[in-house]
């Protein structure tokens, strides 16, 4: 594998791991911090089975939102409940992501929950297994979600999720969500003026290019794409607001190889202004 790639894939699995290893087993932290009218309190919850001679941990660590205004409350907690719920090996499309009234409040037992449903699964595969096959599996979950960069107008979370239920590799989802400290609107491409969307994904292509791609050696962002140049497009993921300016994250394999691991970007506030509906340019910093 050329050199640059497996640097590419050693730190996107290694990072992950390591910023969500933090978890405590079986503990509830109350660190609270607030800023940008938004309180949040530090959540850890850890557990794991045996079964069939086969393993299965599962950490979950979130900075739940316990204080604010009750339209960002609303926002952040249905954003970090729908992240947890969708981001687990079961089929999404049968996971229900609405909630009772209220049911957002107990922040400790959505994050409880979330993290003994892939021990679960887990658990229906074991027993699945035969165990005179001998198999040996050691699953593992990981998810994080904190908050960020923040402001007097917007504030953003990000979460980052690391799976492995057999195979040569486990993998990592990554997903960041920047809000409205006003009213809790999730920002997203709706927040580019529609004709400007063309000159935008040009400026992304080309800061991907310089960013994360280019180094010291011959390797460039076409040698790890898996799709046509032609056809670049957006993240999938909407962009979120950071310190340095608006990021731009792929999912492994939406655009390059495992290899490559999460390309990413950010572009200025400076050079992307132009690019923002009226409406939404006083949210920049």
């Amino acid at each position: 594998m050329n050199r640059k790639l497996q640097k590419y894939a050693s730190c996107a699995v290694v990072a992950a791991t390591m910023a969500l290893s933090t978890a405590c087993g079986n503990k509830h932290a109350a660190a609270d911090s607030a800023t940008s009218n938004l309180t949040v309190k530090e959540i850890t919850w850890e557990d794991s089975i045996a079964v069939n001679n086969c393993t299965a941990k599962s950490e979950v660590s979130v900075a739940y939102p316990t204080d604010g205004n009750q339209a960002l409350l609303d926002s952040t907690r249905l954003w970090i409940a729908q992240t947890l719920l969708t981001t687990i090996p079961v089929d999404t499309a049968a996971v229900d992501t609405t909630f009772a009234p209220g049911a957002l409040a107990d922040g400790e037992k959505l994050i409880a929950d979330a993290g003994k449903r892939f021990l679960t699964e887990a658990d229906n595969d074991f027993r699945s297994f035969d165990s005179a096959d001998g198999f040996s599996f050691n699953y593992g979950y990981q998810a994080e979600i904190d908050k960020g960069f923040s402001t007097d107008s917007v504030v953003t979370f990000n979460s980052s999720t690391y799976i492995y239920t057999g195979g040569a590799h486990g993998a990592t989802l990554v997903n960041s969500a920047t809000f409205r400290i006003s009213d809790g609107a999730v920002l997203g491409y709706e927040i580019f003026n529609p004709n400007a969307l063309p000159e935008l994904t040009q400026m992304v292509k080309d800061a991907l290019s310089k960013q994360y791609f280019e180094g010291d050696d011959d390797f460039k962002m076409e040698d790890a794409l898996i799709i046509d140049p032609q056809d670049f497009r957006l993240p999938s993921n909407p962009p979120y607001f950071t310190d340095k300016g608006v990021t731009f994250i792929y999912q492994q394999y939406e655009i390059a190889c495992y290899a490559a691991g999460l390309p990413t970007c950010t572009i200025p506030y400076a050079d992307i202004a132009p690019l923002l509906l009226p409406a939404y340019r006083p949210l920049l910093p």
